[in-house]
C-alpha cells in the first residue's frame, strides 16, 4: 500500500484469497509427512484452481465440474482434494454407512498406517448387523492410542482415517479452527 492510500484510507479492490495450506498441515500429521502427499497439497493450497483442473477428472466423479468457477466454492475443492490425495495414497478409506463390516475391516487393513490398530482388529468381534458408523464406535472403544477417524464431507460417506490420538487431536483442531470437522464416531 502506498502512503496516499494509508493517509487518504483507498483500499485494493482485490481480496486476499484464505490460506489453504492447513489442509497440507493435516495431511502431513496424517501421513506422517508422506512427502508426495504434503506436496500435492501445498500445490492445491497456493493455487486451487490451477491444482483442480489438473485433476478434473477426480472431481467430475464427484459431480464438480472444475471449470464452473462460479458453481464452486473454492473451500470445496481443496477440502476435496485433500480428502482424494490421502485416499489415493493409502491414508484414507471411504465406505457407505450401510457398509459390510468385514468390507469395512478389508478397507482398513489397506491403509498404510493400518498398523496402528491392527492388534486390536486381530481378534475384534463385529455384529454383522452393525452399520458403518456403529461397527467404527465399538471398535474404537476397543483401542488404545490410536483411533479410526472421519473427515466430514457433508455426506452419507464415511472417509474413514487412521490416527494416533495425538494426531488426532492435532488434526480436529486444525479442521475446527477453519471451518471443518474431522471425528471420532
Amino acid at each position: 500500500m502506498g502512503i496516499f492510500s494509508k493517509l487518504f484510507g483507498t483500499k485494493d479492490s482485490t481480496p486476499a484469497m484464505k490460506d489453504y495450506s492447513f489442509i497440507a498441515d493435516i495431511a502431513a500429521f496424517i501421513t506422517d509427512n508422506d512427502s508426495e502427499v504434503v506436496s500435492k497439497l501445498r500445490e492445491c493450497a497456493n493455487d486451487p484452481w490451477a491444482y483442480a483442473e489438473k485433476n478434473t477428472s477426480r472431481y467430475l466423479q464427484r459431480g464438480v465440474v472444475v471449470s464452473d468457477r462460479a458453481a464452486n466454492d473454492i473451500d470445496d475443492i481443496c477440502w476435496i482434494g485433500m480428502i482424494d490425495e490421502l485416499e489415493e495414497n493409502g491414508y484414507l478409506f471411504p465406505c457407505d454407512y450401510s457398509e459390510e463390516v468385514e468390507n469395512i475391516i478389508w478397507g482398513l487393513s489397506q491403509l498404510k498406517n493400518y498398523s496402528l490398530i491392527e492388534s486390536y482388529t486381530d481378534d475384534f468381534e463385529a455384529d454383522d448387523d452393525d452399520d458403518a458408523e456403529e461397527f467404527v464406535h465399538k471398535l474404537n472403544s476397543n483401542l488404545k492410542g490410536a483411533c479410526i477417524c472421519m473427515i466430514d464431507i457433508d455426506s452419507d460417506s464415511y472417509e474413514l482415517i487412521i490416527a494416533s490420538l495425538d494426531v488426532y487431536k492435532k488434526i480436529s483442531a486444525i479442521a475446527k479452527n477453519n471451518g471443518y470437522s474431522i471425528i471420532t464416531l
